[in-house]
Order: structure tokens, then C-alpha cells, then sequence
């Protein structure tokens, strides 16, 4: 699963390769991988998600496939984000 994460050059090959990667470890995988890459990306999820074509750097997938074994590994993600939404 890392590997395919770490092939990535998409936001949309990205946040596949994270679902699947979170899957069994999340009970959101989708959302999580999401709010990680915004963050990551300095991005707002709602524009991944409108320009899921938009290209990775490679430095950009290694840095979000740390961040998704920290997520695997159990970590919560308002400790990955650095803050927690509220509602």
C-alpha cells in the first residue's frame, strides 16, 4: 500500500492510494485522507476535490505518505493536523 502511495501523482491517485492504505485503521478513511492532504497542501478539501487532477511533487507524496502511516499507526488526526474542528 505505501509503495502505491509513494507512485502517486495525482491528488486523485493520492487520496485512493491513502483510502486504501487507512482502510481497517480509520473509520473514515476517505475524510481522513483528505483532511491530510489539504493540510499538507495548504488547500481547502473542497478544492482537491474539484481538482482532483491537480500533480504532486514527489517531495509532496513522501511527505503525505509519513502522515499516512502516522494516521495507520493510530495517531489521531487533530494530532496529524495540529488542531481539531469543531462543530
Amino acid at each position: 500500500m505505501v509503495s502505491e502511495l509513494r507512485g502517486a501523482r495525482t491528488v486523485r491517485a493520492a487520496l485512493q492510494a491513502a483510502t486504501a492504505q487507512l482502510m481497517g485503521h480509520s473509520g473514515s478513511p476517505r475524510l481522513d485522507a483528505q483532511l491530510i492532504l489539504a493540510h499538507l497542501l495548504n488547500q481547502r478539501r473542497e478544492q482537491l476535490i474539484a481538482h482532483d487532477e491537480m500533480p504532486l511533487s514527489a517531495d509532496q507524496v513522501a511527505a503525505y505518505a509519513e502522515l499516512i502511516a502516522l494516521r495507520a499507526s493510530g495517531m489521531p488526526i487533530a494530532y496529524i493536523l495540529g488542531r481539531r474542528a469543531f462543530f
